[in-house]
């Protein structure tokens, strides 16, 4: 049988400024209980019968100066050994940097949970694949121009899924464009979106396998 247990991680990227938790538990919507963050202060994670007040209070005691080490004595009094071996319920992963929420209104640069499922670590993994598809910045490698072969394919693709009823022409003309970014907006691809004659190679990908259209075809 393979062994389960409750396991959290905290993490910090000097880099970005960023603090993240993740966490995986026999507990419905861990996501809810175990991370906490700060921005420009750090992260706690209070697991196995989690104690809520544990996080706003390290929170609190690392803005004051204390280490993450002395919060977590402070807190604990001494480790936790063991976890949950009952099975896996929920997953979450928060992030935190400061101005990092979406538009720059909060924080949050992520906040992902899987508050009940079967495999939810995997789910989580889904999940953050379509954070990043969502809320990733094009990379200029990724941006494909789009020559007459494939601006014939994208006029195929926008027909397919009803937003295009012009002729196959191989133009990436301005009825196509207008096609193409309504698109985006509504699957959300916003921040993916070019104003030019380019196309991001991922927001294109994933646009690809939802309709249906093979590698190549």
């Amino acid at each position: 049988m393979r062994p389960y247990a409750t396991f959290s991680i905290v993490a910090f990227d000097p880099a970005r400024q960023e603090w993240g938790v993740a966490v995986a538990s026999k507990f419905l919507a861990a996501g809810a209980v175990v991370p906490w963050a700060r921005a420009g202060t750090g992260a706690v994670a209070t697991q196995s019968y989690a104690n809520t007040r544990f996080g706003p209070e390290g929170l609190a005691r690392m803005a004051e100066g204390l280490s993450a080490e002395e919060t977590l004595a402070a807190l604990l009094a001494g480790d936790r050994a063991g976890g949950d071996r009952r099975g896996c319920q929920s997953a979450a992963i928060l992030v935190i940097r400061e101005g990092g929420g979406y538009s720059g209104f909060n924080d949050r640069s992520m906040d992902l949970r899987v508050d009940d499922d079967p495999d939810p670590v995997v789910k989580r993994k889904d999940l953050l694949e379509l954070h990043h598809l969502y809320f990733g910045v094009s990379r200029p490698e990724d941006l494909l121009p789009i020559d007459k072969a494939l601006a014939r394919e994208i006029q195929q693709l926008l027909r397919h899924a009803g937003y295009y009823s012009g002729e196959i022409t191989g133009v990436y003309d301005e009825a196509t464009r207008r096609a193409l970014e309504t698109l985006f907006g509504i699957e959300n691809l916003e921040e993916r979106w070019q104003t030019g004659d380019r196309i991001d190679r991922v927001a294109w990908t994933f646009l690809r396998r939802r309709f249906g259209f093979a590698e190549g075809g």
